[in-house]
């Protein structure tokens, strides 16, 4: 895997798609469920975000708790990346 320049690139190069990178993958398998479950849903567009969200997890999820597990995920994604050194400056 090569270095990115944020977790942003990163979810949108690595996290949003099936990817065949073995570290990548082993970036993701840190998150729980529920945090990689929205970390996916960052491929559909924001409006549509909540209901891929309800069609895939089978429960209803407001924009607060979609926001709190996002921010959640993103800040483990920074740390793993960070641990790794695969985090740019």
């Amino acid at each position: 895997m090569q270095p990115v320049s944020s977790v942003t690139a990163f979810v949108s190069r690595h996290a949003t798609r099936p990817t065949d990178d073995a570290v990548a993958s082993e970036i993701l398998s840190v998150l729980d469920p529920e945090a990689r479950l929205a970390v996916e849903a960052q491929a559909v567009p924001p409006p549509e975000r909540r209901a891929w969200l309800r069609a895939h997890s089978g429960r209803d999820w407001s924009e607060a708790w979609l926001r709190h597990v996002e921010d959640g995920a993103f800040v483990t994604l920074r740390r793993e990346l960070q641990r790794r050194g695969l985090l740019r400056p």
